[in-house]
Order: C-alpha cells, then sequence, then structure tokens
C-alpha cells in the first residue's frame, strides 16, 4: 500500500507510460514501465509500486494503464495530487532471458563425459540422443547447472538429466535419453571357447569395440593367454578376467608334498590332493600314511603346508 506522508510537497509530477518494456525478474515495477518527469520522493515512491506479473522469460503481456493508475489511486484512497498520468494506454513487458539451444544442451553433456574421464576407461566415450529437447528460455542471472547420468558409471547411461539454476534457483529440470558408447580396442576371440580350455594366443585377437555394456575386458592378450576358461564363450566376443581363471597350481588327485612346520622342527609326509589348488588357496589333502584329511595352504606345485 501506497503511504504518503503531509511533509512531502505535492509538486507537479508528470508519469508517462512506455509503449513497451522489459523487465528481468519476476515482478513488474511502475519504475519499470514509466518515465518521470522529476525524480522527487513522490516519483520513487510510486515507481516502487509493484503493478503486475512479468511474463515468463522470453515472452511478454500486455498491461493496461487505466487498470494501473486505478490500482494505485485506490491503494492512497484518492487522486494523487499533482500527478499528471501521460503516455501509452497499453504497455508491452517482455521478460529479459536466455536462449538455451538445443547445441548448448549436447555441448554440456560432453563436458561433464570430459570432466571425469578420470575414472572412465580409457576410450572415446560418446552420448548420441535420441531426440534433443527444443530450444527454451531461462530467466537472467547466475546460470548454473547439474547434470546426473542414469547410470553412477557413465558408461552405459541410457539418459542423461540436466538441472538449470538462476541465481541458485532451480528454473528447468529435464533428461535426455540416448545411448552412450565407449569405444577402445579389446581383446577378442578368434573361435568359440569351451568351458575348461587353455587360453593360447592363437585364440584371440584385438578389435575396436563399444565396451559400455561389457562387465570385463582385457586390453593386451598377455593378460588372459594360459588362463582357463570359466564358462564358453561365442565367437568374436570381448574376453577379460571376468570369463578366464588361472591354471590351478596343484589339481585334484595329485601326490603332493605336506610340510609341517612347528617350532622349527619340518616334518614333512605324501597326500593326495582332494581338490584343485590355487597359489596360497587352502585346499583338503588326504595324509596318503594315515588317510586323515587335512586342510594345507598352496605354496608351489605339488607343495603344500599346515601351519600349526
Amino acid at each position: 500500500m501506497l503511504t504518503l506522508f503531509s511533509s512531502v510537497p505535492c509538486l507537479a509530477l508528470d508519469i508517462t507510460f512506455l509503449q513497451s518494456s522489459s523487465v528481468n525478474k519476476d515482478t513488474v515495477l511502475l519504475a519499470d514501465i514509466t518515465s518521470v518527469s522529476d525524480k522527487t520522493p513522490l516519483a520513487q515512491a510510486l515507481g516502487s509500486q509493484i503493478v503486475g506479473t512479468a511474463p515468463a522469460p522470453g515472452l511478454a503481456n500486455v498491461l493496461d494503464a487505466r487498470e494501473i493508475i486505478s490500482k494505485i489511486e485506490k491503494s492512497h484512497n484518492s487522486k494523487l495530487a499533482g500527478v499528471t498520468w501521460k503516455g501509452s494506454p497499453l504497455i508491452t513487458v517482455s521478460r529479459d532471458s536466455v536462449t538455451i539451444t538445443t547445441e548448448k544442451i549436447q555441448q554440456i553433456i560432453n563436458e561433464f563425459i570430459a570432466e571425469n574421464a578420470h575414472r572412465l576407461p580409457d576410450a572415446d566415450i560418446t552420448f548420441t540422443p535420441e531426440s534433443l529437447p527444443l530450444p527454451f528460455e531461462i530467466p537472467t542471472g547466475a546460470l548454473s547447472w547439474d547434470v546426473v547420468p542414469s547410470s553412477p558409471d557413465i558408461i552405459g547411461s541410457t539418459r542423461f538429466s540436466i538441472i538449470f539454476k538462476v541465481d541458485n534457483k532451480v528454473r528447468k529440470n529435464f533428461s535426455v535419453k540416448g545411448q552412450t558408447k565407449a569405444i577402445t580396442t579389446v581383446v577378442v576371440t578368434n573361435r568359440r571357447l569351451k568351458y575348461g580350455e587353455i587360453v593360447t594366443p592363437e585364440m584371440l585377437s584385438v578389435a575396436d569395440r563399444d565396451i559400455s555394456s561389457v562387465k570385463s575386458f582385457a586390453t593386451d592378450t598377455s593378460e588372459v593367454v594360459g588362463s582357463v576358461v570359466k564358462r564358453n564363450i561365442m565367437k568374436g566376443a570381448v574376453i577379460g578376467p571376468e570369463y578366464v581363471e588361472l591354471p590351478p597350481v596343484i589339481r585334484k588327485g595329485e601326490f603332493v608334498k605336506i610340510v609341517v612346520n612347528h617350532s622349527g622342527l619340518v616334518l614333512t609326509a605324501t597326500g593326495i590332493a582332494r581338490a584343485n589348488g590355487h597359489m596360497d588357496e587352502v585346499i583338503r589333502v588326504k595324509n596318503a600314511s594315515s588317510n586323515k584329511l587335512i586342510y594345507c595352504r598352496v605354496q608351489a606345485p605339488g607343495l603344500v603346508e599346515v601351519k600349526i
């Protein structure tokens, strides 16, 4: 409500409505849409009055000068002495805005991927959207944004959510659907590999593949050559540590030397492995003399140890 004090002289004041004006906030003040003949306290008081709601960013609306005058005079309970209203009867008010283009959206996603490259595989990572949103307007101000991939690992994400903020206030929130690919050189199979086979160099080659949906992969054949296939693998498939394992140091049914080291006293015996064993793995071994089953740690090919 406008309050005038008797101590303010009622000097002549011309207030002229403009034909058009632009604002960059949510409300429209009288000062936004008028010019005054003199910067008096009365002019400043009137100029601070809210006379309408601003349109959405990038849009415009029309205000009626007669309605504005009526509202101000009603709030003062009388006509304002010494004030002369002039200018356009209708004022077109537009809202300042920033246009977010489709190119900007793609740039934001690409920059997000690049900024997180340090925790991603060494690959050519790209996001291809199904379709991008149409350009849109947001208010002017300090612009920032947050990007949230559908997968925390980024690789394999099927959408990216972008939250636009102006002056730390959320103004736009939407998702872009698409496909994230990560192309890099990996080890693939030259033929179908069967469970239990020992991997040899002839079985493998390298090729560029999309690893976005691959759980495990090797980038050099030396990483898997000599390993045992843990499951059947199709020809041309990406192969990695998940699909192979090192061959056992000791095999089930093999005779082994059992070593017992107790207080500096070393005892040995002959045993039969009851399971395959890898280095440092604990397996059951049957003592060939007593037929008792004991747990031993694999130390080397043909050698297990019992620690007391």
